[in-house]
């Protein structure tokens, strides 16, 4: 699946935030929960900088405990609450080799709010309600 050239907003969040993780991760089976206590599980086919994530052959689990097939699925920022990185993508890795890579030119590197949970021994990304 193609997509149109990327603009300078969204490479800037892309390079500026956590949201370069979840590039990390398409192509791998992951969870994403999301903040009504739902939860995705499935393989992150694309994710973009403003963390917008699509997803295929993925399980929706309601909050109920219900379970719903869905060959595609997509994911809005603003109702993501945590992004389980699997424990075989290095974080610590991906972020240093990023850091000397910003297309827009510039070498000082704002982090915005983003925080790692530990929650049962794999990392998870946290993404701001805000």
């Amino acid at each position: 699946m193609s997509r149109p050239a990327v603009d300078r907003k969204e490479q800037y969040c892309l390079y500026n935030s956590l949201a370069i993780l979840l590039k990390a991760v398409e192509g791998e089976r992951t969870t994403v929960d999301l903040r009504n206590e739902a939860s995705v599980n499935g393989i992150v086919e694309q994710a973009d900088g403003f963390m917008n994530i699509l997803m295929k052959d993925c399980i929706f689990t309601d909050p109920r405990g219900d379970r719903f097939k869905y060959e595609i699925f997509f994911v809005q920022t603003r109702n993501i609450r945590y992004v389980h990185i699997p424990t075989h993508v290095s974080i610590n890795f991906l972020i240093a080799n990023v850091s000397g890579k910003n297309p827009l030119g510039s070498n000082n590197f704002k982090m915005l709010s983003c925080k790692f949970i530990l929650r049962s021994s794999s990392p998870t990304l946290w993404v701001p309600n805000g």
